[in-house]
């Protein structure tokens, strides 16, 4: 339905890209959370549905503070790729990991 999508969080974006970079290439952990959320009406997916779900959450529990400034907001959109931009914060002030 769109060649892109940006995805927001207390009004301010965490990921932009095409589709396939927010659906299959997910960075933002809100993103990833989203992204994790969505049923899969497929019943013998229902397994590897709940290990993501699972994998996320834990990435979410164990870096939120890697995803988001002292104050709880989203940092700015930096580009990873022509397509791709991800609210991350400058590069060495944390340890978030970027799959590309």
């Amino acid at each position: 339905m769109c060649d892109q999508i940006g995805i927001m969080y207390k009004g301010r974006f965490v990921e932009q890209g095409s589709r396939d970079d927010i659906f299959h290439n997910p960075q933002h952990i809100y993103t990833k959370r989203l992204i994790a959320a969505i049923p899969d009406i497929d019943p013998s997916n229902r397994e590897k549905q709940q290990k993501w779900r699972d994998k996320v959450e834990k990435e979410y529990n164990r870096h939120y503070d890697d995803y988001f400034d002292h104050e709880g907001m989203a940092y700015g959109l930096r580009s990873i790729s022509n397509t791709h931009l991800v609210a991350l914060p400058e590069k060495g002030d944390n340890n978030v990991e970027i799959y590309c």
